[in-house]
C-alpha cells in the first residue's frame, strides 16, 4: 500500500515538473524584453511636443534624431518631410536647444537649407534604433547610439552621384524653430588630409535654453573613401576643397563626401 502511495506521488511530480517545463519553455518563446514595449511615436504626436523620436543610451551624450521643417522645438514633425539628422538633442525640456551636426545623405548635392527635404516611408522608432527610407533618394538610413557616437548605416541605390552632406551651421535654434533665437558665431571643419574619409570641425552657437553662447565639436569618420571631397560657403560649392570657414556669423558653412554606390550598396558613418 505505501509503495503504491509512493509511485502516485512520483507519477504526479513527475507530470508537474513536465508541466513546468512546457510553461517556461512558452514563457521563454514569447517573453520580449522590456525595451521592445517603447513606443517613441507617442511622444511626437502632438504638435507641442517637446520629445525627441530619435534613440539615445541612458547617460548618453547623443542623442541622433531626424529634422523636419515645422519641427518645434524638438525639431521633428511626424507629418514633415525629412530635411536630416542632427546628433544632439534634448527631450522635454519645454525649450528647445542644440540640433547640430547635421547630416543629409543624398543622390546629387542640395546645400540649401530646404532644398533637399525628402518625403519618408517605411519610418521605424525603437528606444535603441530609428530607421527610415528616404523615398526621393531612395536612400535607407538606420541609426543607433553608443554612450559618445551614433553609428548610422546609409544604403544607398546606384549612383555616379552620391553624397553625404555635413551641414555645419544648421541648428535647430535657428533653422527649425527660430524662435528660440539662434545664431552660429564662428566655426570650422576640415577633412583629415592622410585620409579623406575623416571629417573634424567645431561651431560656436547662441539660442535655445540657458544663456550665452556655447561649442560643439565632432569627428566623424566614414567606412568608404569618397570619390570626390568638398565644401561650401553661402551658396558657392567649392570642389576639391579640405577645409572651410565662417567668414561671418551666420554664414552657411559645409561640407560633402561623394561616392560611386552599387546597388544596395552600405556605407557606415
Amino acid at each position: 500500500m505505501k509503495l503504491v502511495h509512493i509511485n502516485f506521488y512520483k507519477i504526479i511530480l513527475t507530470l508537474l515538473s513536465l508541466f513546468s517545463l512546457q510553461i517556461n519553455a512558452f514563457a521563454q518563446l514569447n517573453t520580449k524584453s522590456l525595451v521592445e514595449y517603447v513606443d517613441p511615436f507617442i511622444g511626437v504626436l502632438d504638435p507641442e511636443s517637446n520629445c525627441v523620436i530619435g534613440p539615445q543610451l541612458p547617460s548618453g551624450s547623443i542623442n541622433p534624431s531626424p529634422q523636419t521643417q515645422k519641427g518645434s522645438h524638438d525639431g521633428y514633425s511626424p507629418n514633415e518631410p525629412i530635411r536630416g539628422f542632427g546628433q544632439l538633442h534634448v527631450s522635454g525640456t519645454g525649450w528647445g536647444k542644440y540640433g547640430q551636426v547635421f547630416i543629409s545623405p543624398q543622390i546629387d548635392l542640395s546645400i540649401g537649407e530646404t532644398d533637399h527635404d525628402s518625403p519618408k516611408e517605411n519610418e521605424k522608432a525603437s528606444a535603441y534604433e530609428y530607421s527610415v527610407k528616404l523615398s526621393r533618394y531612395n536612400i535607407k538610413t538606420d541609426v543607433t547610439p553608443s554612450f559618445h557616437s551614433a553609428i548610422y548605416r546609409f544604403t544607398f541605390p546606384e549612383s555616379g552621384k552620391s553624397n553625404i552632406v555635413f551641414d555645419l551651421s544648421h541648428h535647430i535654434a535657428k533653422d527649425i524653430a527660430p524662435e528660440l533665437g539662434g545664431n552660429v558665431l564662428d566655426g570650422s571643419l576640415s577633412f583629415t588630409k592622410s585620409s579623406n574619409n575623416e571629417i573634424k570641425g567645431y561651431g560656436n552657437y547662441t539660442g535655445g535654453f540657458g544663456d550665452g553662447a556655447y561649442r560643439v565639436y565632432f569627428c566623424a569618420r566614414l567606412s568608404k573613401s569618397p570619390l570626390a571631397i568638398g565644401t561650401w560657403l553661402n551658396k558657392t560649392i567649392n570642389p576639391g576643397q579640405s577645409s572651410e570657414k565662417l567668414q561671418k556669423a551666420n554664414d552657411r558653412v559645409g561640407a560633402y563626401f561623394q561616392y560611386k554606390t552599387k546597388a544596395r550598396e552600405e556605407i557606415y558613418l
